[in-house]
């Protein structure tokens, strides 16, 4: 594959990845407004994303086999499309159990995103020393749809009503079908079929046909991982707006404004990822991220201080976003090439049930004693996955495993 086509493959993915994953939080930045409009409880908000995120994490399995069987062109489209239809329902629902189906609706598309992407560049870059840098750089992408989500629906839900928000993103994502197509014209999308048995050889020469031992326990540790990470990154991405307006007084639109803030350090610890890991290594960064975002929560819980909410928050961004690219190089470190595709839709989707599982349980948690409680579960769970990390095989975090036989 030429480097001219490699370029509007990435560039095409990139334009998607900003409008998918920027439409997954529109919900979230709009939460105050809308559990205010439909006098929500804090379960009946847990319910709400956490049935969506769920719907995400069992989709993505099934559309990461189908990743490696069908062109990552038609899925790309399909579910934004999906996408697209279900955020102009949602911007006309006047009933709860409206907005729940139409939200679930739009997990189902916004679940072919992620599998087809990640298997698309790691097969691209397969074997290239430059891959790690490539995978930050092309998840970092996906964060700036975050950040530009929460950027503009706060204000744009707070003076003209989220339903227009809602409708914008429609549009966004019709947008982004045309223009990835475009980019994506006359290419094919399916490397597997025909530039993988030159690459895969050459990566996935040292890679026994079966995984060993040591391989399956590392990839079970890698699930363990993501699933917490997922229910932290959900609990703060879902729940602060809602914390800040709801406990701190902020409003819909300066909440959101630091959330965007927060965001921004994540995406900027994300794309010098590579670097990073390069200088200090994997696990030492794991462990360093787990600790302090550990702490941070704990601090968050109780700060008052609107300056001292904002650099805890920023120390969030940067521990947080940057786990989420280990996991990634570890799955391509890990897994053959042509189970690639399926392992991401695993892994992606273990990272949304942990998700919806801290949805749900902060519902109730937040329902008892407030939602401050939220963020001492997260403390506990970083504290549980530092163990996680400190007893792992040192193999797992330099590219061993796979040489390792039973």
């Amino acid at each position: 594959m030429s480097k001219y086509i490699e370029r509007k493959l990435l560039t095409g993915c990139s334009v998607v990845h900003i409008v998918n994953d920027g439409s997954e939080v529109v919900i979230a930045a709009l939460l105050p407004l809308i559990a205010q409009e439909f006098l929500l409880s804090y379960f009946q908000i847990g319910v709400l994303l956490a049935s969506y995120l769920l719907i995400l994490g069992i989709f993505q399995i099934a559309f990461g086999y189908l990743s490696e069987k069908f062109s990552e062109k038609i899925l790309l489209s399909f579910g934004l499309g999906i996408v697209m239809v279900s955020s102009f329902l949602i911007s006309q629902t006047q009933i709860f159990s409206a907005l729940f189906a139409f939200n679930c609706m739009a997990g189902i598309g916004a679940s072919t995103f992620h599998p087809a992407n990640f298997t698309l560049v790691s097969r691209v870059y397969e074997g290239n020393v430059q891959r790690d840098k490539v995978m930050g750089v092309i998840a970092g992408v996906g964060d700036l749809g975050v950040l530009i989500a929460f950027f503009s629906n706060g204000f744009i839900g707070q003076f003209f009503g989220w339903r227009l928000a809602f409708l914008i993103w429609g549009v966004l994502a019709a947008l982004a079908i045309i223009i990835h197509s475009i980019l994506s014209r006359n290419s094919s999308y399916v490397c597997s079929t025909n530039d993988s048995s030159n690459t895969h050889s050459k990566s996935d020469e040292n890679k026994p046909s079966s995984y060993s031992s040591k391989v399956k326990w590392g990839l079970v540790l890698i699930l363990a991982l993501n699933f917490c990470i997922g229910a932290a990154y959900r609990t703060y991405l879902a729940f602060t707006p809602l914390f800040l307006t709801t406990t701190k007084g902020f409003s819909t639109a300066i909440a959101d404004s630091i959330m965007s803030i927060m965001i921004a350090v994540g995406v900027i610890s994300i794309s010098l990822s590579g670097f990073i890991f390069k200088k200090y290594g994997k696990r030492r960064i794991e462990l360093l991220t787990l600790l302090v975002l550990g702490v941070v929560s704990i601090l968050f819980a109780f700060v008052q201080l609107t300056v001292a909410i904002i650099i805890l928050l920023l120390m969030v961004g940067f521990s947080l976003y940057i786990m989420y690219p280990i996991v990634l190089t570890l799955v391509a470190d890990l897994t053959h090439f042509e189970k690639r595709g399926r392992s991401y839709g695993y892994f992606m989707s273990i990272s949304w049930i942990g998700g919806a599982f801290s949805s749900f349980l902060n519902g109730i948690l937040s329902e008892i004693f407030g939602l401050f409680i939220i963020y001492i579960v997260v403390a506990v769970i970083m504290l549980l996955c530092i163990g996680l990390v400190a007893f792992s095989s040192a193999d797992l975090w330099s590219k061993k495993l796979n040489d390792v036989d039973n």
